[in-house]
């Protein structure tokens, strides 16, 4: 029992923390909250990809299509990456025993998506 809400406090105790930097606004005393933002995707282990919108095709949404041409279909992508052409950074897993009624390429989890310029 004891365990079970030592866990569960250090669960919540994890959600709360945030990386954060105070930053100053022209030499003003004014100082502002800015996440930390990643510099480098490839060392962090993301791909890169642009979205395809292929819903001309009966059962089909949006795809990804990596640099080698491979398209992917995920299993959920948000609607503010619903943009034909558009450019993004992804991470990935292969979900294992799924068909998509598309038929279009491999169906993925997006563990992480990323708009890049």
């Amino acid at each position: 029992m004891y365990k079970r809400l030592a866990l569960f406090f250090f669960v919540v105790y994890l959600a709360s923390c945030s990386h954060k930097v105070a930053t100053t606004d022209s030499g003003n005393a004014k100082s502002t909250e800015q996440s930390i933002p990643s510099t480098d995707y490839e060392k962090d282990g993301y791909v890169t990809a642009y979205v395809m919108d292929m819903r001309a095709l009966d059962g089909c949404d949006h795809l990804l299509v990596l640099e080698s041409g491979k398209k992917l279909q995920p299993l959920k992508l948000a609607d503010e990456y619903k943009e034909d052409n558009l450019k993004v950074w992804i991470k990935y897993s292969v979900a294992k025993g799924m068909v998509g009624i598309c038929m279009s390429g491999t169906m993925v989890n997006l563990t992480a998506i990323e708009k890049r310029q």
